[in-house]
């Protein structure tokens, strides 16, 4: 819902055994605080629909395992992408991708013991190596995904005014919610001037 008001494009609708799943083709250099909105609607909009027919049908308990399993920080789930968002505050973006995907797979790993040695349920040991999986598949998408990022600030205007100074040619370094100036034998250029560095190899700039 919120993604749309935000003109988020919807590339598909997937339906997975802990329920609908919606990518949207956004952009990766989207204010922070915009995608967090988005997250969290989902999980609002469950608590809503639950108050409004708990009256009449009683889901509570597939209400609160819903709610509670949505935000486990587990790729794909929303609370992954919370947890994603935070790490984005206070690490580098693709330092950022690879702890949510690590973080991601031990508390899969940790949930699959606890079910292989306890009580035992098939569709959700399923639905957990699925999710295992899909983590797996993200780890191999970050290099993409951080080049998307990267190019993405050297076509558009991202709209950042924040700026961080990085020593050297680092990209490992660059933040999702700042611009960068980087220093380069004691001379300062701007983040695009070396993304496009990158991206075209016949070019010099120093």
């Amino acid at each position: 819902m919120f993604g749309i008001l935000f003109k988020w494009k919807i590339e598909k609708i997937m339906i997975m055994p802990f329920g609908g799943l919606t990518i949207f083709k956004e952009r990766i250099n989207l204010p922070i605080i915009e995608e967090v909105i988005v997250c969290i609607a989902g999980p609002i909009f469950q608590i809503i629909y639950y108050v409004l027919i708990c009256k009449y049908v009683d889901i509570r308990s597939i209400h609160y395992n819903l709610l509670i399993f949505n935000l486990l920080p587990i790729v794909p789930l929303d609370g992954s992408k919370l947890l994603n968002l935070f790490l984005n505050k206070i690490f580098p973006f693709k330092l950022g991708l690879y702890l949510t995907n690590y973080f991601s797979i031990i508390i899969s790993f940790i949930f699959l013991i606890i079910i292989f040695y306890t009580e035992w349920n098939l569709i959700l040991f399923l639905t957990m190596v699925l999710l295992v999986f899909k983590t797996l598949c993200e780890i191999k998408n970050i290099n993409y995904l951080f080049n998307k990022f990267l190019l993405e600030r050297y076509i558009e205007d991202i709209g950042i005014k924040k700026f961080k100074y990085i020593h050297g040619i680092n990209f490992g370094k660059m933040y999702r919610d700042y611009k960068h100036i980087f220093i380069i034998n004691k001379k300062p250029y701007t983040e695009r001037e070396i993304i496009r560095k990158r991206f075209d190899l016949e070019r010099k700039i120093w």
